[in-house]
């Protein structure tokens, strides 16, 4: 049987502007010709990633009946991902994101629009059994505590992208066996992913840090992945990459823990090289 992974969480639509220019001042207008447009979000770039390499992926995520959310629907379906919609029904916007590269500083300025779920939104019954892992953005805040505990029930192990710290993360930690955080997560008490691991007992986690070595924990060992460096890239998108293709060389090529991140690793150093690859739809 074919592994199937859930992914869970937002999916956006991300403006990205590319420039060696500083952010604009209040009622300051500037132009850019170098820009995009793609699909986005932590969730639906990892789904995106994961049936890119191969993998069987389906995505519960929120984006609602208008047409270009229908639009965003129909790139992610032509993957062959299966698309529940907790939006539908609704005539949503999808989520918007602004990101602004400084080409010259390697830095990224984000500003993004999250849509907002009624706490009733989450059906159950899109978590089957049939799934044999799920990652989860934690993005769907209000929903987090019926997730976890319809994955719990239905015995799906939980990997966590722990991007930044949310409410109600504490109920998907404390169920998680795997954990992957950026390096800017952290508890309000100040703990990173390592400390928490602890007290929410979590087998195995991961810290990138941005182009920075990969450190790891993985059956109370210590470890470190060096990544290759890589000079003038936009690295926005890099981790939800690493993160799919985590799942798929874990789960779908049955890699150990260090082997998997160190192939996502590669994977998304090679897609930062290659912005515009055909590994996430360049438009929408």
């Amino acid at each position: 049987m074919a592994v199937k992974g859930l992914f869970i969480g937002i999916t956006s639509i991300d403006i990205v502007y590319n420039s060696s220019q500083p952010l604009p001042e209040e009622n300051e207008k500037i132009i850019i010709n170098d820009f995009d447009m793609k699909i986005g979000g932590p969730a639906a770039k990892a789904a995106i990633t994961c049936a890119e390499l191969g993998g069987d992926a389906a995505l519960i995520t929120c984006l609602g009946d208008s047409m270009l959310a229908q639009s965003v629907k129909s790139q992610i379906e032509s993957y062959s991902i299966k698309v529940y919609d907790l939006g539908e029904g609704r005539i949503n916007t999808p989520n918007i994101s602004c990101v602004y590269v400084r080409e010259d500083k390697e830095s990224r300025t984000i500003i993004s629009g999250i849509n907002k779920l009624d706490s009733d939104s989450f059906n159950p019954a899109y978590i089957t059994k049939d799934f044999d892992y799920c990652l989860y953005d934690c993005n769907l805040i209000n929903l987090t505590p019926n997730i976890t505990s319809t994955l719990e029930d239905n015995n799906i192990p939980l990997v966590l992208d722990c991007g930044n710290w949310k409410a109600n993360i504490e109920e998907a930690l404390s169920y998680s066996d795997i954990a992957i955080s950026s390096s800017c997560f952290q508890s309000p008490e100040k703990k990173n992913i390592f400390d928490l691991s602890k007290t929410y007992n979590i087998n195995n986690t991961a810290i990138t840090r941005d182009g920075d070595s990969i450190l790891y924990n993985y059956e109370e060992k210590n470890g470190e992945i060096p990544v290759d460096k890589v000079e003038n890239c936009n690295t926005s998108g890099a981790g939800d990459v690493l993160h799919g293709a985590f799942c798929y060389y874990y789960y779908h090529e049955k890699n150990g823990y260090v082997e998997a991140l160190t192939n996502a690793s590669k994977y998304a150093t090679n897609y930062i090289k290659k912005p515009g690859s055909r590994y996430v739809p360049n438009q929408v």
